[in-house]
């Protein structure tokens, strides 16, 4: 798929990302730590994951969202995030709009046509 990119060769220099919107899929470590990187540069952070989010605070599993990557998990709390997705990824669906951006939507009510 076009405009993807593996978190092992993303940059995390936020400057790459001045007045983008950046979608992250995932909700693990990787992706939050990724989120927080480039937060402070992009006009919107959307973070996409599976389900509930895991913090290693609450579940004591070191394999779960760490303390020193909350911060984007405080500011989609605190409603600064632009967005926090916890649902079946296999409910979204992706598809090119007619200006040219990719767009996200609910399968099941935003009258997906993929």
């Amino acid at each position: 798929m076009d405009l993807i990119e593996g978190y092992e060769s993303m940059s995390t220099n936020a400057s790459e990302y001045l007045g983008q919107t950046i979608l992250i899929l995932g909700q693990g470590n990787s992706a939050f730590e990724t989120a927080q990187a480039v937060s402070a540069a992009c006009n919107f952070v959307h973070v996409h994951g599976r389900g509930g989010i895991r913090l290693a605070t609450s579940t004591h599993y070191i394999g779960d969202v760490r303390a020193v990557n909350s911060k984007v998990v405080d500011s989609y709390q605190l409603k600064t995030l632009d967005g926090l997705n916890e649902q079946d990824i296999s409910l979204s669906g992706f598809f090119k709009a007619e200006n040219n951006t990719i767009k996200l939507c609910n399968k099941e009510n935003d009258n997906y046509e993929g």
